[in-house]
C-alpha cells in the first residue's frame, strides 16, 4: 500500500506473484511421484523440471535481471538444467538422478517467488518502469525493457507452466 493507502503497482505485482506462488505450491505438494519424471515425448518437459524451471527463471529474470538481488536459493548448476534448450540449456531428462530431489527444487521455488515478491512489494511506480538492474541477455532484450515486464513475465510464465506440470501429473498413461 502507498502513503495514501491505496494499492500501489508493487503492491499489486507483488500480490498477484504471491498469488501464483500459493497456486503453483497447491500443484507441486499434490504432483503424486509416480509422475514427477512423465512426459509426453522426447526433450519435452516434466513436472520436475517444470518446477526447477519456473524457480530458475523467477530468479533468473525476476530477481536477477530485474532487481538485481538474487535470492541465493538457485545454485549455479540449475541454470543450465532447468533452462530450455533453445536458449543454450541442457536436453530434458526423464532420469531422477538428473535432477535434484523433488523438495529441493519446491524449497528453492518458494524461497525465489517470496524473495521476488518481498523486494517487488516495495518498489515505485518509478522504480517499476525503469530499466531492469541487471545484464539482459540479447534474447530477451525486446521483452525485457523494464523491471515491471521482468516481474508480469513471472507472473504469466509461473501460470503457464503451472497449467503444464497439472496436465503431466493427472495424464493418462
Amino acid at each position: 500500500m502507498s502513503a495514501n493507502g491505496k494499492l500501489s503497482a508493487g503492491s499489486t505485482l507483488a500480490r498477484l506473484l504471491a498469488g501464483a506462488q500459493s497456486q503453483t505450491e497447491k500443484y507441486l505438494k499434490s504432483c503424486p511421484e509416480g509422475r514427477r519424471y512423465f512426459n509426453l515425448g522426447d526433450n519435452k518437459a516434466t513436472p520436475i523440471w517444470l518446477a526447477g524451471h519456473m524457480a530458475n527463471t523467477a530468479e533468473f529474470i525476476g530477481n536477477v535481471i530485474g532487481l538485481g538481488s538474487p535470492s541465493g536459493a538457485i545454485q549455479d548448476t540449475w541454470r543450465r538444467k532447468f533452462t530450455p534448450d533453445q536458449f543454450g540449456g541442457d536436453k530434458i531428462s526423464t532420469n531422477a538422478a538428473d535432477y535434484p530431489a523433488w523438495e529441493e527444487i519446491g524449497n528453492a521455488y518458494k524461497k525465489v517467488m517470496s524473495h521476488l515478491a518481498q523486494e517487488v512489494a516495495g518498489l515505485s511506480d518509478e522504480q517499476l518502469l525503469a530499466a531492469p538492474k541487471g545484464k539482459v541477455p540479447p534474447p530477451l532484450a525486446g521483452m525485457l525493457s523494464t523491471v515491471q515486464d521482468c516481474i508480469t513475465l513471472n507472473i504469466v510464465h509461473d501460470s503457464h507452466h503451472r497449467g503444464q506440470l497439472a496436465l503431466l501429473a493427472n495424464a493418462p498413461d
